[in-house]
């Protein structure tokens, strides 16, 4: 569908998108798990700070491992859910995930 600007010209409604951005290295990582099943919130945050300590930037998130307090969750530090979590928001929103009862799944065709 054709639409006319403020200026008089004619443009293409809706405007076309470009070619999705690559993913990155944490979220091929999480699809490449959820090949074989499901993952939770905070297995997804291990996988993302499993990849930074690859590549040499840290694991976990400032102050996770200061000694303060002792962490005894599921993840390898306090900061894996939320970690995780956005990880996961920015791939169901791109179209690759969906939730069900708090797991994450690979979105079938």
């Amino acid at each position: 569908m054709m639409q006319l600007t403020l200026d008089g010209r004619e443009v293409q409604h809706p405007a076309p998108t470009g070619a999705r951005p690559p993913l990155g290295p944490a979220q091929r990582e999480v699809l490449r798990k959820l090949a074989f099943g499901s993952l939770t919130t905070t297995q997804a945050g291990v996988i993302v700070h499993d990849i930074r300590r690859e590549r040499g930037r840290g694991s976990c998130g400032f102050g996770a491992k200061n000694g303060q307090s002792d962490y005894s969750g599921l993840g390898c530090c306090r900061y894996a859910s939320t970690d995780g979590s956005a990880v996961m928001k920015r791939l169901a929103d791109r179209g690759y995930l969906e939730r069900h009862g708090g797991l994450w799944f690979a979105k079938s065709a």
